[in-house]
């Protein structure tokens, strides 16, 4: 294979379809098709902490990003802009992964300490259900995270896509940068999870256990966490996946 197929060849490499239109599609197939089992097994399907799939679907997501990034770090191939933000990415996506899971409580089991238990709003072992911090420690990531999903993963890409941007190619070092146009999908369904909240409340017109309350409604807040975690998962998996086994490093 002569130097232009393989620029051209790492050029082409990125995400397979079943992952990055694959994955959204399947959690909002699995959202929609979950209440029709009924409203009683709706909960464990959906929302359980211990069954539900959004919650622990989550975890794994971030989990299986977490050890991607650390790999991704330990490659010099990367410019060191990049490997700077996997290490931040790798820090935000711990954070992430255990307060979801609130540190193995979920699944473990074990009783909260007494002096966490009073000051958490939910009885848990994490930070961003503590009433004095709520603020910072939840609201504040969970809008960050909307901010960097809305520009990183849908304006950005699709901008690149529009004026075919020079930093496209794979030498420049915004190319490791930026995610790509794969990451859209599953960054537009994730900003779009913001409006069954703000046009299906339950009410006089919508009952509590309505198909789309419990299809749309109840489970828009945990389906937006599992889509920033798609998010995070299929950024380090497009830059897994595009760098392969490239030889040189990009020019910084």
């Amino acid at each position: 294979m002569d130097m232009s197929s393989r620029k051209a060849e790492a050029q082409g490499r990125d995400l397979g379809w079943l992952l990055w239109a694959g994955l959204p599609a399947l959690a909002v197939v699995l959202c929609l098709l979950a209440p029709l089992a009924g409203a009683e097994r709706w909960h464990a399907l959906v929302l359980s902490e211990q069954t539900g799939f959004i919650e622990n679907s989550t975890v794994v997501l971030l989990v299986a990003a977490l050890v991607v990034c650390g790999g991704l770090m330990a490659r010099r191939q990367l410019p060191a802009i990049s490997r700077v933000l996997l290490v931040l990415v790798f820090v935000c996506s711990l954070y992430f992964a255990g307060e979801e899971a609130s540190w193995g409580q979920h699944w473990l089991g074990y009783r909260t300490p007494k002096s966490v238990r009073k000051a958490n709003k939910q009885g848990e072992f994490n930070l961003h259900n503590l009433a004095r911090y709520r603020y910072w420690l939840n609201a504040t990531p969970r809008r960050l995270m909307m901010l960097v999903t809305i520009v990183g993963g849908v304006l950005l890409p699709l901008a690149a896509l529009r004026w075919h941007a020079a930093w496209q190619a794979a030498r420049h070092w915004l190319y490791w940068v930026v995610p790509t146009w794969r990451l859209v999908p599953a960054a537009a369904v994730t900003v779009l999870s913001d409006l069954p909240e703000d046009l299906l409340k339950p009410g006089p017109h919508l009952a509590h256990d309505s198909y789309l309350a419990l299809a749309l409604y109840w489970p828009a807040q945990e389906f937006r966490e599992l889509g920033f975690a798609m998010v995070i998962f299929l950024y380090v998996f497009s830059i897994r996946a595009r760098l392969g086994r490239r030889p040189t490093a990009p020019a910084p």
